[in-house]
């Protein structure tokens, strides 16, 4: 009620969903999560169209966002979620529209609530970035046409921009932040004309307006291809840390093991950093009150990168290849690149506990030892469940085929290690005798 009233009395509001809103849409998304059918785009489009219509809106403008940062990467995939929302729309007797819009780089200039929220002011007065003012005034000027307020989206983009200049914007905002129970005037930076940044406004010097440095414009440069360079990798770690099981079922089920080979190849260079990070702590500690011993201890660096490779890629495209073997022991069936995906997304866990555990240990011996602990518990977890999705077997033989897996891979690591360790053991020696 309190809503409604705000917006018959204001025209505008900000809430959240409440548990009165569309409770259904709660336990709906739990079971998309646990049956892996977060990314259907029916139940995407259900979920998000639910909260519209429930709230009453007689006009309903989507913003859907593509590219690296946006749950959809691609704009044939956006324009399928934004069709399926529009139907909905109109099969319950709504006006709906969607605008897709780029989410490969950040919007406007602000990072952070508080932030963000001043970079919103500034631009209801006018100072804000060019591409965050371009998208308002889209949006804008597309719900006063389907609003009946303006007969196209030329005449309604004026109509949005004459509102900015003349301060209804703002003010609109600064009297919905009065009926919401906050002060408007909390902030003194935000009165009329003022700009909290000093001389000059976001459109001078700030990434996205006229008038860059060339070392703004290098940096922006050098933004856009790091972005291009790590969008693909992180699109595919992000939702394994969200839904383990369920992300490495999906990946599994590929017909291509490239992400998998990535996170191995990903796995291998944090094990190369870590490894020489301990040589060199190694060889500060040879630097003892009594002289350099390091400069007779020979490090056989080409060796540590042997076992570097034979224990993260060699031993992982093992491990994956032993699971399809048993799986088809066991009466199931599996791909070799299904596998390779499967231990690939466990390599990736097991870089995220290295380097946390490594931190840790260096603050803390026990802490990092129980991160390792934890580690060796967590990610034969999210293995078991690749295997489970992927490998057509019983609940029962998926686990057989697991157990089996596992000691094999015990015994074959634990021989490596003794050879290799063996083999390093005596080259230390012969250099230092």
């Amino acid at each position: 009620d309190e809503f409604l009233g705000i917006v018959r009395d204001i025209g505008l509001c900000i809430v959240a969903q409440s548990g009165n809103l569309v409770p259904a849409d709660k336990k709906l998304y739990a079971l998309r999560d646990v049956t892996a059918t977060v990314e259907s785009v029916p139940l995407i489009a259900s979920s998000i169209m639910s909260k519209k219509l429930a709230a009453g809106a007689d006009c309903i403008l989507l913003d859907v966002k593509t590219g690296s940062g946006a749950f959809m990467k691609t704009l044939e995939e956006s324009r399928v979620l934004a069709k399926a929302m529009v139907e909905i729309a109109s099969h319950a007797g709504r006006r709906a529209a969607a605008l897709i819009t780029e989410m490969d780089r950040p919007l406007g200039c602000a990072v952070g609530n508080a932030l963000e929220v001043m970079e919103a002011c500034e631009t209801l007065q006018g100072r804000g970035p060019d591409d965050l003012t371009e998208l308002c005034l889209e949006l804008a000027a597309g719900i006063l046409v389907m609003a009946g307020k303006a007969e196209n989206l030329e005449q309604a983009g004026r109509l949005a921009h004459g509102q900015i200049a003349n301060g209804q914007a703002f003010e609109k905002f600064r009297q919905m932040i009065q009926a919401q129970g906050q002060n408007p005037y909390g902030q003194q930076y935000y009165q009329q004309g003022q700009n909290p940044y000093g001389q000059g406004s976001y459109n001078q010097g700030y990434p996205g307006g006229q008038g860059r440095s060339r070392e703004a414009e290098w940096l922006n440069e050098k933004k856009n291809a790091f972005v291009a360079v790590t969008k693909n990798m992180f699109s595919e770690i992000l939702p394994i840390l969200k839904r383990p099981v369920g992300r490495v079922r999906e990946i599994a089920a590929s017909n291509s093991p490239a992400v998998g080979l990535e996170f191995l190849v990903t796995k291998l260079v944090v094990t190369i950093l870590i490894g020489l990070f301990i040589i060199l702590r190694l060889k500060s500690a040879l630097n003892t009150p009594y002289g350099d011993v390091s400069q007779y201890v020979k490090i056989p660096y080409f060796q540590l990168f042997l076992i570097a490779v034979i224990f993260t890629i060699g031993i992982d495209l093992l491990n994956a290849l032993l699971l399809k073997v048993f799986a088809g022991v066991f009466g199931g069936s599996a791909s070799v690149s299904a596998m390779i995906n499967v231990v690939g997304a466990r390599a990736m866990y097991d870089c995220i506990f290295i380097i946390v555990g490594g931190i840790l240990g260096l603050l803390s011996l026990p802490a990092g030892i129980f991160v390792s602990a934890l580690a060796a518990v967590l990610t034969p977890y999210i293995e078991y469940g690749g295997l489970q999705g992927c490998g057509n077997l019983s609940e029962d033989r998926v686990a057989y085929a697991f157990f089996v897996t596992k000691i094999c891979m015990a015994i074959i690591t634990a021989i490596l290690a003794f050879l290799l360790a063996a083999g390093i053991i005596q080259s230390l020696m012969s250099t230092l005798l």
